[in-house]
């Protein structure tokens, strides 16, 4: 057998223990569905308020009672970036209220830091009856300006696909997954081995500090307010399709079921690969430990 992780930093954290020859089959989106929308975008700002003239910061995730996906550390960011420009709204979707003890009273958060009239939620009635669907979701994606998750950490972190898929720039933890899923035009938060926490879960996690955050999101503002945000725009929207499922399929998946299917030993697969593609492509260099990954496309 043969473990298959779903990020590269889970490929390192198994490998971490002891694990050989792990091979990595992403998470995917449905870039059909996740896609700019200039007409969802013009609807989604007027319901909430937003003109052309305000910079719409926008996080999606679970509101997780050790605050995993560092919510109160985004608006603790937002308030002083709030101060800098008012005109800077922010927008969460998750729960507000904390209906169970399992949840964080984000909305109690808010009022104590003053920005309640400045930070906006969905319909928690809709929410708590899981009302969201993927369309819904495209269409909120679509009003930011940029997204911001400043985790704790992630398995993997698919809203920050999601959004970029969108054609929305991101923010997000230089921790965990977040270097590899950032794109090229993404902004890591900067984060400090001094700020880890260890959790009942058994793992590390690590709070980005506001401050590291509102730095990246002044970055951000400044090239929103300059006029240079097309093509990162357009940046982010191409790194998604790399994570498209049907990419994902035929590159990862496939590959790997193909493999499970044929009863061979990873080993043994992947060196028969290797010498296929090799005879097929005879200028081109194989690693052996990457087959079936995205560089070796394996098409039906």
């Amino acid at each position: 057998g043969f473990p298959v992780a779903n990020s590269q930093h889970g490929k390192r954290e198994i490998e971490s223990i002891g694990f050989k020859n792990v091979l990595v089959a992403p998470c995917g989106v449905d870039t059909k569905v996740f896609r700019p929308n200039e007409g969802a975008r013009k609807a989604e700002r007027a319901e909430k308020g937003w003109t052309d003239d305000t910079f719409a910061i926008g996080s999606v995730g679970i509101n997780y009672p050790d605050d995993r996906k560092g919510f109160t550390s985004l608006m603790l960011a937002f308030r002083d970036f709030h101060d800098l420009h008012p005109e800077a709204r922010l927008y969460i979707h998750t729960h507000a209220y904390g209906k169970r003890e399992d949840t964080l009273q984000l909305l109690a958060v808010a009022r104590d830091l003053k920005i309640q009239d400045f930070v906006s939620w969905p319909d928690q009635m809709a929410y708590d009856l899981n009302f969201v669907n993927e369309d819904w979701l495209s269409d909120i994606y679509n009003a930011f300006d940029v997204f911001c998750l400043p985790t704790r950490g992630e398995g993997f972190g698919i809203p920050l696909i999601e959004a970029q898929a969108c054609g929305v720039p991101v923010i997000t933890s230089d921790f965990t997954t977040g270097p590899e899923l950032a794109g090229d035009t993404g902004w890591l938060i900067e984060t400090y081995p001094d700020d880890d926490e260890w959790v009942p879960v058994g793992t590390w996690r690590r709070r980005p500090r506001p401050s590291e955050i509102l730095d990246c999101l002044e970055v951000a503002y400044s090239a929103w307010k300059h006029g240079s945000f097309q093509p990162i725009k357009e940046s982010a929207r191409e790194f998604a399709l790399q994570y498209d499922w049907n990419v994902i399929w035929e590159n990862n998946w496939l590959p790997i079921l193909k493999m499970m299917e044929s009863g061979l030993s990873w080993q043994k697969y992947a060196a028969e690969r290797k010498a296929q593609l090799e005879k097929e492509n005879p200028d081109m260099e194989y690693d052996i430990i990457r087959i079936g990954q995205a560089e070796q496309n394996d098409k039906p």
